[in-house]
């Protein structure tokens, strides 16, 4: 089941990227929680919620350099490369090539993220920003 759950992860990732966001909340449980430092634990539709406007403001890619996978969970660390094309927290766009890294830990339940827990480097974001 690791292997299955890593390539869930990859997936899941590669489903973000290709902004298919009917079939990326489809890879989520109803009950899915959605753990970060952008505040309270959301839902399902709240994760593509905030997704989504960030593909609003950046043209992403996502990059797995690591990855780890135990029972139910796989932990993964990784990097965004993306362009600020828009809007993004108050900064008009700057047309500039960003990196952001991060660690990323999913539960996964029945073939689907029942819950995640991500952390990234926002700090890091602000600076590429010039914030």
């Amino acid at each position: 089941m690791t292997e299955e759950n890593k390539e869930f992860a990859q997936k899941f990732l590669n489903t973000m990227d290709a902004q298919d966001w009917h079939a990326f909340r489809e890879m989520m449980s109803p009950e899915h929680r959605f753990n970060s430092p952008l505040g309270p634990p959301m839902g399902r539709d709240e994760h593509v919620g905030v997704d989504r406007d960030f593909f609003k403001s950046f043209d992403a890619k996502h990059h797995i350099l690591d990855i780890v996978a135990e029972g139910d969970k796989v932990a993964f660390r990784g990097k965004t490369t993306m362009v600020h094309k828009g809007e993004f927290q108050g900064i008009p766009p700057t047309g500039k090539h960003i990196e952001l890294h991060w660690l990323d830990i999913m539960r996964i339940e029945d073939g689907k993220n029942a819950e995640e827990w991500l952390s990234l480097d926002l700090m890091g974001l602000m600076q590429q920003l010039e914030a």
